[in-house]
């Protein structure tokens, strides 16, 4: 037995001890193994326009589907990784009126227990949701991967990739982690360096994303080096001309694909290589051409739709992180943002609220409404959820760069659905086109007067949004709720055209925010 398997055995939960040649080996080179220290403003950039498609991926149940249909703790789990991995708190990741991820995982607890596999993936993904150990979901999941542990097979649960999540959660969440189930790791690398799915040794059962994950859970249980960097000599002969990685070499030519690609890319920086710097390519640059239009990732050039699998796994890579991914940081910048500011130069300041308007945003304001349509700044502009956005009484804007030097680069939040969803969802079936009204086809509602005049002249669809309600009595008032705001009829309010009103929906928003 190796020096590092020995201190598996003596330890239990200690560091183990790397063998002396490797330690005077990493001594020697390690300086010369460097990897980029944080994502570069490009790759940064991409992986917010992917995660912004997969938000419209979500379910109202707060959950994720790969392939359609009922979402699942799985694929949940990994869009958790995707959104943690750039700093987005899954807490806050919630389809319109419906719940958020970390709601939906705690809910399946009971379910993937019976998985150790399983169980110890979603427990990554509420770590790495800032779910603090010590909290009873955890506590809960742990125990139920220790009970799953089969002394005969050293395997917790039938599936070694699950295998491989169940260790790296024991040992993040300090979890009882059996020397056998580190010794089955060992024992389950190829001849040539790789991991399969099944945990099978034999020659040709290998694949580049069990590999990787192996990688990253033995670096991450302090395992054998020397294993290591056979996986990663294995991980670089997948690569194919144009530099990405395949899934396996079973079926030659290689063709790489971007699951297979991102795992490598989180493997390397695991093993503290740079992946941008291999032989055959720039791993983080090979990822990139998998990128689609919209913002998502495709698998592979012979399946170029819109994958959410990809996405979810191309987003930890370009944002340099690997497993298990640490938990988001939980900052106070939304409420720093609204605190009183100072005027900034070249800004328009509102000394009512004390707060600046300035560059793409002022210029957006200014041309399409101003005061009027959108009220006072109630926040600075703030990096939130991933996405940089400012606070308005009647709205928020948000910045989209992917769409930079087009008429979208600033979008507006589409409050008035979030609304909807949330207290009117029993409002929005089909209306009867009504004569002395127009009928918007879209969403099946008409706009009557007064509120057509003021849609057509103050702003129309890009402003307001198509309408999602017809107009009913709320507080007393009449209302009417568009994508992007709510119309208030108030009649006798001066001047005319002011009996009708924007509601303040970006007040009531940041105020839920706020108080989360």
């Amino acid at each position: 037995m190796s020096s590092g398997r020995a201190d598996l055995a003596a330890r239990a939960r200690s560091t183990t001890a790397i063998p002396f040649v490797v330690l005077l080996v990493l001594l020697l080179v390690g300086p010369l193994l460097s990897q980029p220290a944080r994502a570069s403003e490009a790759d940064h950039a991409t992986a917010v326009a992917a995660l912004n498609w997969l938000r419209q991926q979500q379910q109202p149940d707060g959950s994720f589907s790969a392939f359609g249909g009922p979402g699942d703790p799985g694929t949940t789990a990994d869009a958790a990784f995707a959104f943690a991995s750039a700093n987005i708190d899954p807490h806050h990741v919630r389809a319109p009126g419906g719940v958020d991820v970390v709601t939906y995982l705690s809910s399946h607890i009971d379910a993937v227990t019976a998985d150790p596999g399983l169980a110890g993936k979603v427990a990554l993904a509420l770590y790495a949701s800032g779910v603090a150990v010590e909290d009873p979901r955890l506590r809960a999941l742990v125990a139920a991967i220790e009970a799953g542990y089969d002394a005969v097979t050293q395997q917790y649960g039938p599936s070694f990739y699950g295998h491989l999540y169940a260790v790296l959660a024991l040992d993040t969440l300090g979890g009882a982690l059996q020397v056998g189930a580190v010794e089955r790791i060992y024992t389950a690398q190829t001849p040539e360096g790789s991991w399969g799915f099944t945990g099978d040794a034999t020659s040709g059962t290998g694949d580049s994303n069990t590999t990787a994950l192996a990688i990253q859970t033995l670096v991450a249980i302090d395992g054998e080096r020397n294993l290591t960097w056979a996986g990663l000599d294995y991980l670089r002969s997948l690569q194919d001309d144009r530099g990405a990685v395949a899934y396996d070499n079973n079926f030659p030519p290689l063709t790489g694909d971007a699951n297979s690609t991102a795992l490598a890319v989180q493997a390397f920086l695991a093993a503290g290589e740079d992946p941008r710097t291999l032989p055959k390519g720039d791993l983080l640059e090979a990822l990139l051409t998998f990128r689609n239009d919209s913002g998502a990732f495709h698998y592979q050039g012979a399946f170029p739709d819109d994958s959410l699998l990809a996405t979810t796994q191309a987003v930890p890579a370009l944002m340099l992180a690997v497993y298990p991914i640490p938990p988001v940081e939980v900052t106070n910048a939304l409420a720093d943002a609204a605190a009183p500011a100072l005027p900034l130069a070249g800004c328009e300041f509102h000394a009512i609220t004390a707060h600046n308007v300035c560059g793409l945003f002022a210029e957006y304001w200014a041309a399409n409404g101003g005061l009027a349509i959108f009220g006072y700044p109630l926040t600075e502009a703030v990096d939130f959820q991933g996405q940089r956005v400012q606070y308005f009484e009647r709205a928020r804007f948000e910045w989209h760069p992917e769409n930079a030097g087009t008429q979208w680069e600033v979008l507006l939040t589409r409050l008035g659905a979030d609304e909807v969803a949330r207290v009117y969802a029993d409002r929005t079936g089909s209306a009867e086109p009504r004569a002395e009204c127009r009928f918007e086809g879209v969403t099946r509602h008409n706009i009557c007067q007064p509120f057509v005049s003021i849609w057509d002249s103050l702003g129309g669809l890009p402003v307001f949004g198509y309408p999602l309600t017809e107009p009913f009595e709320e507080n007393g008032m009449i209302v009417q709720y568009f994508e992007r705001t709510r119309f208030e009829w108030q009649p006798g309010a001066w001047p005319d055209r002011m009996d009708v009103l924007f509601g303040r929906l970006g007040a009531e928003a940041l105020e839920r925010e706020l108080a989360r």
